[in-house]
């Protein structure tokens, strides 16, 4: 048990450094700054990013739970989570990151959500400073938890088909060795494949990447 409160613990810790990151460079580049979610600004993405947190986060971590058992959400809870994006995009740029700057809901940095939240940060902040040619960063925090879940999140669209991955010389599968697709490269640029930004990401990949072209986008 200690162990494992260790990692949950440093997982935390790292999700809100990621945060704080994030909002610093959210403010740096201002709300035109284009980004890798599509036709989506710098403000839309914070918009997006700051209406995982309203009431206290409850509502988020509840959602973050159950798909960490590996239940997806549906279309309708998607199509609501737009309309709150669409309400705080409303409210302005400054007052989002005014919002951002304050801490985050400590039920985010709870036990396995503490994983999403950290993959969430570092994807979309990853999103913002990529569109934007900032390059690669030294100081990642320890993303093999974030790569543990995507994977897991993945298992049920690959159906038939194993995938590989490896980072840092560590070997993570899922599904059967046959046919299988082998990914292998930085932590961050595995993780950014497994969120469906294969364009972004700097990876070797092996196998037959057809059998599951396009990679979904992780839905946050």
């Amino acid at each position: 048990m200690a162990a494992s409160a260790a990692v949950s613990g440093d997982t935390a810790g790292a999700f809100v450094r990621e945060r704080a990151a994030f909002v610093a460079t959210i403010a740096a580049l201002g709300p035109e700054a284009p980004t890798l979610c599509g036709p989506w600004t710098c403000e839309d993405l914070a918009a997006h990013y700051i209406s995982g947190e309203r009431l206290a986060g409850v509502p988020t971590y509840v959602g973050r739970a159950v798909v960490h058992r590996g239940i997806r959400l549906g279309d309708r809870l998607a199509a609501q989570a737009d309309r709150i994006v669409r309400v705080n995009r409303r409210k302005g740029f400054d007052w989002i990151v005014h919002r951002l700057r304050q801490p985050p809901p400590s039920l985010l940095a709870r036990g396995s959500v503490a994983v999403m939240s950290l993959l969430e940060s570092w994807i979309h902040h990853e999103d913002l400073r990529r569109a934007n040619e900032l390059g690669r960063r030294p100081d990642e925090p320890d993303l093999a938890p974030c790569i543990d879940w995507a994977l897991r999140y993945h298992r049920s669209l690959l159906r038939d088909v194993g995938l590989r991955v490896s980072f840092d010389g560590e070997r993570r599968s899922v599904g059967p060795s046959t046919p299988s697709i082998t990914v292998a490269g930085p932590p961050g640029e595995v993780l950014l494949w497994l969120a469906g930004r294969p364009a972004a990401a700097g990876v070797e990949v092996g196998g037959d990447p057809e059998a599951i072209t396009p990679m979904p986008r992780l839905r946050f």
